[in-house]
């Protein structure tokens, strides 16, 4: 047959190549154990064939060092790509965390990527059948995937405690932080971004060319919502989805345009404009596109890489803790000379705004209150807030270009927005965020306060940067303290200590009245004497003896008021007034009430022909005593006439 045919030719050549006992090289050293071959038939034959170590037999060292050589090769390749493999995931090391014995994690966007498809759903199937496998005694992590496997270093994943940890329990520890990461980012299934727009081209080109960079992108839809029809604005929104912003990079991609009809007379003013514009949009998209997270920006914003993945990763806090109700991007204590952990993040109880995420659940619940102007203001009312927080990062996640727009100065824009610290890296893992649960930062708070060093910065000597160095030197070398310092304000001196320590002229970004901030690498804890409860007891300063509340009538002065209940006005007592809560025990307020500025506030808007009319005022100045309105009745502070002086005036800053 051919295949026998073929294989006498193969054993004649072979025979040829190999000399037998006749030649004269051949010596009786015994050939070393021959491979098989598969012939063409499917049976083996024994390959018979003389190693080449004795002289003679050139095509012996021939056929040898090839077959050594495709030997090495192979090895050096199968080597090679293990420690790529291996260089790949350890190149995506968890971040560690430098804040308040936060728990090391591990970066796992790299891992996640390798053995993502294009089909989530599928990945996440797959990732529920993982097969584990590890050594106990060489410390690795075998992870199975389909057909991928990847062999990690126990050391990779907890470099502090691989070599006590069995390899089964490092195995636990990273299912386990891949299973809160995919619950976090569960929380943003049906999510829109929304742009708010309304005359400025060339700031949109700018925030929508800065968007289609951003991560995580085509986990939502976009939505550009256009107040007005200019023509310019509306090309450039048409273009967006050309630029990046289309689908497949987003799950969708829309420009709205609404019609501008004025709700308070044509001559209302430009906060008027925007309130009613998002009250439109906001109805749309969880009304109309019943998205259950939005994620809203305005027209003059660019955006950090990780810009999305921030509030993926947090999404998961606003189910979890009651008492918070938005995520922002925006940290208003965030300039560069303050801000530097770029994994911090703070809760604040003053509404931040500017790049922030809200629930459907809380727009069912504010919608229909919605103000018609000054609609930031009316957000950070407690009664609107109802003593819920904001997360917020320590470095901002986005920052505003807009030198001018409807709540905003020129010169306030380059003494404060244009000087924001912001994050250019890409940061996809915070790591453990269990510390920005109420309890456990008020607990945190609480304590530092307590531990805190009292910085007199009221006193000239201590008024600086360097007298609180050198007093803070002086107090730890004493006592064994925390570096924390302890500046106690009240509202009417706020702006100097502000002035001191570059911070807004108004108090922004606390947490029930207390302000977290690092100068110079001094942590610097500002708390409102009368309103922080975290404060001891003896730094509190509480409202004078026999203080009454008295409603004024009409136009009328809050000295003329005390006088007439035969009392006395006193001005700093104010402050314990100004809340809406307070004015709603003694006016009707039937407009609700509204964060606004005057010397007469608190008070009850009563003429008619003002736009807040029926409203209760509350404000963040120091009212007079002598101050009034013809359309305004005041609420004011008496005490009796008899009544010395205490700490409020004795402290005189």
């Amino acid at each position: 047959t051919s295949h026998l045919s073929a294989s006498h030719r193969f054993h004649e050549t072979l025979a040829s190549m190999n000399p037998g006992p006749q030649s004269r090289n051949w010596k009786e050293n015994r050939p070393f154990r021959t491979p098989l071959l598969k012939l063409k038939s499917g049976r083996w034959a024994q390959i018979s064939r003389q190693y080449p170590f004795q002289r003679g037999g050139p095509h012996q060292v021939q056929s040898c060092a090839l077959f050594f050589y495709v030997f090495i090769v192979f090895l050096i390749a199968h080597v090679g790509k293990i420690y790529v493999d291996s260089s790949r995931y350890s190149s995506a090391k968890k971040s560690t965390n430098h804040f308040a014995g936060r728990e090391v994690g591990v970066s796992l966007q790299q891992t996640r990527q390798h053995y993502q498809t294009s089909d989530r759903k599928k990945t996440r199937e797959r990732s529920r059948g993982n097969l584990y496998s590890a050594s106990a005694s060489s410390g690795t992590l075998k992870v199975s995937r389909g057909r991928q496997n990847l062999t990690i270093s126990a050391d990779t994943l907890e470099p502090q405690t691989a070599k006590r940890e069995s390899s089964e329990r490092v195995a636990g520890r990273y299912d386990e932080l891949e299973k809160r990461r995919d619950a976090s980012e569960g929380e943003l299934a049906n999510a829109a971004l929304l742009v708010i727009a309304y005359n400025r081209p060339d700031y949109l080109r700018q925030t929508l060319d800065s968007l289609a960079k951003v991560s995580h992108l085509s986990d939502v839809n976009v939505y550009v919502s256009q107040d007005g029809f200019d023509e310019s604005v509306a090309r450039v929104a048409i273009e967006g989805q050309l630029r990046g912003l289309g689908k497949p990079q987003t799950r969708g991609y829309e420009h709205w345009q609404r019609e501008r009809i004025p709700q308070l007379g044509h001559n209302q003013p430009s906060h008027a404009w925007l309130a009613q514009h998002y009250k439109w949009a906001l109805d749309k998209v969880f009304i109309e596109r019943a998205h259950s997270h939005v994620i809203i920006v305005e027209d003059d914003m660019l955006f950090s890489p990780d810009f999305l993945s921030f509030f993926k990763q947090t999404a998961i806090l606003l189910v979890r803790d009651q008492s918070l109700w938005c995520i922002s991007t925006w940290n208003d204590n965030g300039l560069a000379t303050h801000a530097q952990d770029s994994m911090r993040m703070f809760r604040t109880s003053y509404f931040p705004g500017l790049g922030w995420m809200m629930r459907r659940e809380l727009w069912e619940e504010i919608g229909n209150n919605w103000p018609k102007a000054h609609w930031d203001h009316w957000m950070r009312l407690n009664t609107t807030s109802k003593g819920r927080e904001c997360i917020v990062p320590e470095v901002n996640r986005n920052f505003n270009i807009g030198e001018a727009g409807a709540n905003m100065r020129r010169g306030t824009y380059e003494r404060y927005l244009k000087r924001m610290a912001f994050n250019m890296l890409y940061i996809n893992h915070y790591g453990d965020l269990s510390y920005l649960d109420r309890d456990t930062y008020r607990r945190r708070l609480k304590r530092l306060m307590h531990g805190a060093i009292v910085w007199p910065w009221h006193q000239h000597r201590y008024r600086s940067i360097s007298a609180l160095h050198d007093l803070l030197r002086t107090e730890i070398r004493d006592i064994k303290r925390d570096d924390v310092a302890l500046a106690l304000y009240r509202m009417e001196n706020f702006r100097m200590l502000a002035d001191l320590l570059d911070l807004w002229p108004f108090p922004r970004g606390h947490s029930q009245h207390a302000i977290e901030v690092k100068v110079h690498g001094v942590t610097i804890l500002l708390a409102d004497e009368r309103s922080c409860p975290y404060l001891p007891s003896h730094l509190r300063v509480r409202p004078s003896r026999g203080l009454t509340p008295i409603a004024a009538v009409q136009g009328q002065t809050c000295d003329a008021a005390c006088r007439y209940n035969h009392m006395k006005c006193h001005a700093p007592d104010f402050w314990f007034l100004n809340s809406c809560e307070v004015l709603a025990n003694f006016f009707p307020c039937e407009a609700g009430c509204a964060l606004v500025l005057g010397d007469d506030i608190p008070n009850y808007v009563v003429g008619n022909q003002m736009d807040t009319h029926q409203k209760c005022l509350v404000s963040e100045r120091q009212a007079t005593c002598a101050a009034s309105h013809k359309a305004t009745a005041r609420l004011c502070s008496c005490v009796p006439l008899g009544i010395s002086e205490g700490r409020e005036e004795q402290d005189n800053y």
